[in-house]
Parts: C-alpha cells; sequence; structure tokens
C-alpha cells in the first residue's frame, strides 16, 4: 500500500487469518499496523495484491455487509456531544432504541462503573458546550469500545484500544476482551 504522496506503508505483507483467531498486531510506530487495519476494514483499497476472504477479492464482496460484520476501536476513535446512550448507539444505529443491548454494550466495555458517578448514567448529556458532562480520555476510549461491542461483530479489531488507560484499567479491559471475544476473529493492534 502506497499513500497518495507515494510513500510506501506496507509491503510484501502475507498472513492468513483464521476465524475464530486472536491475533495480536505488535509493531513501531509508522510500521503500518493502522494502514493493515484500515485495508481489513475496506476503508482503503491495496494499490497493488489483494485482500481474500475465503479466496475471494474483497473488493468484490458488498462492501456494506462485510463492514456490518466488523467491530473496530481506531486510536482516533469519535468523540461525540450527545448522551452516553446516543454515542454507544453510534455502533449501531438501528439498536438506538434498545437500551438493554446498549446498557449490555456498556457493561461488557467497563464503562458501568464510570456510568455511576454520571448524573442521569446513559442518558447523560456528554460534552461541556452543551451544558453536560466530559470523560476522560480513558472513559471515552471505553466507550468507543462499548460502540463496537454493540455491533456483536464476528470480527473485532481494537487499534491501540488502551493508550488512554492506566495499567490497571487496561488489565480489566484486556481481561473482559478476553471473555468478550470468545469465538470471533479478533485482531488487537498495539
Amino acid at each position: 500500500y502506497r499513500y497518495d504522496d507515494g510513500s510506501l506503508a506496507l509491503n510484501e505483507v502475507s498472513c492468513t487469518i483464521r476465524p475464530g483467531e486472536r491475533i495480536a498486531i505488535v509493531g513501531e510506530n509508522g510500521a503500518g499496523k493502522t494502514t493493515l487495519v484500515k485495508l481489513l476494514c475496506r476503508l482503503d483499497d491495496p494499490t497493488s495484491g489483494t485482500i481474500r476472504v475465503a479466496g475471494v477479492d474483497l473488493r468484490e464482496l458488498d462492501l456494506e455487509r462485510w463492514r456490518a460484520g466488523i467491530g473496530a476501536v481506531f486510536q482516533d476513535f469519535g468523540r461525540y456531544q450527545l448522551t452516553v446512550a446516543e454515542n454507544v448507539a453510534l455502533g449501531r444505529l438501528d439498536l438506538q432504541n434498545d437500551g438493554d443491548r446498549i446498557e449490555r454494550a456498556a457493561r461488557g466495555s467497563g464503562l458501568a462503573p464510570h456510568l455511576a458517578s454520571l448524573k442521569d448514567g446513559l442518558a447523560t448529556q456528554l460534552g461541556v458546550e452543551f451544558g453536560g458532562s466530559d470523560l476522560s480520555g480513558g472513559q471515552w476510549q471505553t466507550l468507543g469500545i462499548a460502540r463496537a461491542l454493540l455491533r456483536d461483530a464476528e470480527i473485532l479489531i481494537l487499534d491501540e484500544p488502551t493508550a488512554a488507560l492506566d495499567p490497571r484499567a487496561e488489565n480489566a479491559l484486556f481481561e473482559r476482551f478476553a471473555e468478550l471475544s470468545r469465538g470471533k476473529t479478533t485482531l488487537l493492534i498495539t
């Protein structure tokens, strides 16, 4: 994969990911880890070579259907000045009125303890510009993970999911994630 300016981001990468595998992609900053994941999500297409899913070029698959099967949390996840529940529901808009599923995703991500400190729990407006509450970096990141969990996807991707977490919270997240990702194809980038 080459960037628009012609610089090489990935070269001669070959791997096989089997359904249900848990894979860690580890490397230095700038090594192409996030680029690889963006190619898998088909946010970009390879400038040469192919990505195959069960032998079929990813570019030949239905894009909407492919992405519906992926739950991803990127380093630059969105922070939206909506309620906590609305933020989680952005993971799957068709579930925006399903309070039980949204609450399960929040609990699964580890967001539930933080909700107790918010005056209206899941209904708390976020964003001080609108008179709402703000979250710490780690709490925002946990909310992003809840968003991905709500998708109930077969492929989970966490791109540097613990960058804003302290070591205890990071360990707790990895333990929860190991439980939640059982039977799913999981890519963890660090």
